[in-house]
């Protein structure tokens, strides 16, 4: 019985041997097969070798070649925006739906799994305090998802001011890849700054409402390119990070329009830096802002990509960004609703130069169609900022306009 035993346990050692072992056995087999083949190729000269500076020639070839055909590739003549039609402003909308039709496919906007309908039940609105100026509460809005994939929620400060009477403009203020202004020496981020380049105060002093969501940057314990490692999974996944942001924006202003305290004919959208990218955007796939100031962002695109090859700005990076889909015909879907386009002639992100290139090529749709006075492109001196006084001037200034009517969107 016990010879029995011991057999077992001997058969049992060596298939749990055999197993843990087998990873060694193939590093073995591919030991000898590597030294057969050093032998093999001594044993056998090849009757012809090339010079390794002929192959880097002809590597150094083939880039040239594909990297010459890119850039034509780039510059090529775009029949959607030579289709365009400035007869009237119906004629411009319904021209327009192919180059709105091209962004949304690029996009993969509208998102699937957006949140519908009007009931805003589960939307959860947590007090944060108040000061002299205004009261403040953080938004939780459901945008993307369900109960089984899981909910994607848009997150903001939603800003009210003391002062006000009967319903009241509302701006959407995107802050840039901080999410809000930076932290203080207390350690908190104050939501308010007393500096021109604060996208909430001078609202609030016109008694004007603010709200200011918080876009995907960083997180505790995650890498610091998680935003560029999510933009690749949801890319792999067949949607974008951007359709995601843009759509939560959009659910938040389903929301933000049933409370009864906003106007819905006064909504515009502010932003700087990855926030003027977002308000560029978001202005250009909803109709329903009716005015946008984009700051420290609008610029010749495919300039600066180059610049940030060969992972900057890697969410930036989707199909056609470089020739049908830069900054000026984004705004030719923003088009004719009003915009400011603000530049610092300091800028170190953003250099002043491509602004002006891409701020005079957006004029042009805009002059066009007659609608050249609600086009502005305000150059100051400055870096990387936001000129508050002018950008609610220019606000102000739209509001009191009668509201563009845009078919076919």
């Amino acid at each position: 019985m016990s010879k029995n035993i011991r057999f077992i346990g001997i058969i049992v050692l060596l298939l749990v041997w055999s197993y843990f072992a087998r990873p060694l056995y193939e590093l073995f087999w591919i030991a000898v097969q590597r030294g057969r083949e050093r032998l093999a190729e001594k044993n056998n000269p090849a009757a012809f070798a090339m010079p390794g500076d002929d192959v880097i020639a002809l590597n150094t070839r083939v880039v040239g070649e594909v990297e010459q055909y890119l850039t034509k590739f780039r510059a090529r003549p775009q029949p959607i925006l030579e289709k365009i039609r400035y007869t009237s402003l119906v004629d411009y909308a319904n021209s327009t739906l192919p180059l709105r039709a091209a962004l949304r496919r690029s996009l993969g906007y509208p998102l699937s799994g957006r949140v519908e309908g009007n009931d805003f039940s589960t939307v959860r609105e947590q007090p944060l305090g108040e000061d002299a100026i205004a009261t403040y509460s953080l938004l939780s809005i459901p945008a993307v998802g369900d109960s089984g994939t899981g909910l994607v929620h848009s997150v903001g400060v939603l800003i009210l001011p003391k002062k006000r009477s009967g319903k009241i403009p509302l701006i959407i203020a995107a802050h840039g890849r901080g999410g809000m202004p930076d932290l203080a020496q207390s350690g908190k981020i104050p939501v308010l700054q007393g500096s021109q380049r604060d996208l909430a105060r001078g609202a609030l002093e016109r008694g004007w409402a603010v709200f200011e969501p918080i876009f995907l940057f960083y997180g505790k314990d995650y890498p610091e390119d998680i935003r560029y490692a999510l933009a690749l999974r949801a890319q792999q996944s067949g949607t974008s990070l951007l359709a995601m942001e843009f759509t939560k924006t959009e659910r938040s202003i389903d929301y933000l329009l049933t409370r009864p305290e906003f106007d819905p004919e006064r909504l515009a959208m502010v932003g700087i830096s990855y926030g003027g990218f977002n308000t560029l955007y978001s202005t250009a796939l909803d109709p329903r802002i009716r005015v946008a100031v984009v700051a420290a962002y609008f610029n010749d695109r495919a300039a600066v990509l180059d610049d940030a090859e060969p992972s900057g700005f890697m969410d930036w990076r989707f199909s056609q960004s470089t020739d049908l889909l830069r900054d000026p015909q984004i705004a030719a879907l923003v088009c004719p609703r009003p915009l400011q386009i603000q530049a610092g002639t300091q800028d170190q992100l953003f250099p002043i130069a491509g602004a002006r290139r891409a701020s005079a090529e957006a004029g042009e749709y805009y002059r066009k169609l007659g609608s050249g006075s609600v086009f502005q492109y305000h150059e100051f001196v400055g870096r990387h900022d936001f000129d508050g006084p002018a950008a609610w001037d220019f606000i102000a200034q739209a509001f009191a306009l009668q509201p563009v009517a845009l078919p076919g969107q």
